[in-house]
């Protein structure tokens, strides 16, 4: 997405509000997001939320954008590397 950097295979800089938050071990993140299977996109979004809390990266105030941004991320990945559909 633009104003994101992607600053390894398993790492982002994603600029939110004018805001760079670095993000590392994406490939952790969304393994132990999706390992219980996800119901809905609302679910989705608030494990994204609790893991990424975990981090401590993300300010609380950006925690809603800079989850919505990497389910986005996740799921162009996925799709454009032949893996899961995500609708």
């Amino acid at each position: 997405m633009e104003g994101d950097v992607f600053s390894g295979k398993n790492s982002v800089v994603l600029e939110i509000d004018g805001k760079k938050i670095a993000i590392e071990g994406l490939d952790s993140l969304f393994y132990s997001i999706y390992r219980g299977g996800v119901s809905s996109d609302e679910l989705l979004l608030e494990r994204v939320k609790e893991e990424l809390e975990k981090t401590g990266s993300v300010p609380a105030d950006l925690l809603d954008d800079a989850a919505a941004r990497l389910i986005t991320i996740y799921r162009e990945n996925m799709e454009r590397a032949g893996g899961i559909n995500f609708g």
